[in-house]
């Protein structure tokens, strides 16, 4: 599978990233690639972040609950309210794009709140790791509640530094290999071409693409 999205002109970062997730459905593997190939490197980067901070607050073994408590917040407008507040103003939309597998919408979500990220990280003067249990448990959990929708979609601990990921080909004149499958019921056969099989979603064009 690995070889047959690289061979459609997706970056092998890319593709490795969606598959360490789950390569059960290569359809969704698909489409997830092409969804991760337009992440911006910026959203990227502070994405990998979380990730390894939240890495490193499970080998220390500190409790993530899960549970973000808005009281704990330092300041009702500081960074964490700010992140918090643009995250939840989105979860909605982020969870119908999660459920109808169109990951390029989730992924939007993601790049409208780097912006918050990155002051929460940056100029927020927020500390994650803090010394005080109560608040590093709330912005750790802070952290999950953003990371963990993301995270079925592709290991961003997996991703480099590359500042190009991008589909450069899809062309195939026997059948659409553009066609996304958004329908992951949809029937996946092998064909026979020259020098190999050729795995293909028998799925109708989608606009996504």
């Amino acid at each position: 599978l690995r070889g047959l999205l690289v061979d459609e002109g997706l970056a092998a970062q890319d593709v490795d990233v969606v598959l360490g997730v789950n390569a059960d459905d290569p359809c969704d593997a698909r489409l997830r690639a092409r969804g991760v190939a337009v992440v911006p490197q910026a959203a990227r980067e502070v994405y990998k972040r979380i990730a390894n901070i939240l890495d490193d607050a499970r080998a220390k073994q500190y409790l993530i609950s899960g549970e973000v408590k808005p009281g704990l917040f330092v300041a009702g407008d500081g960074a964490e309210a700010r992140l918090w507040n643009a995250f939840s103003d989105r979860q909605a939309r982020l969870h119908s794009a999660l459920e109808h597998h169109q990951y390029r919408d989730s992924f939007a979500v993601l790049a409208e709140l780097g912006p918050d990220v990155a002051a929460f990280f940056d100029r927020g003067g927020v500390m994650v790791m803090d010394p005080d249990p109560t608040l590093r448990e709330n912005r750790l959990s802070l952290l999950q509640q953003i990371y963990e929708p993301f995270a079925r979609i592709a290991d961003f601990r997996l991703l480099g530094n590359s500042k190009t990921s991008h589909i450069t080909q899809i062309n195939n004149a026997s059948f659409d290999w553009a066609a996304d499958c958004t329908d992951l019921g949809a029937s996946i056969g092998l064909i026979e071409r020259g020098f190999g099989q050729v795995l293909f979603c028998a799925m109708p064009a989608h606009p996504q693409l």
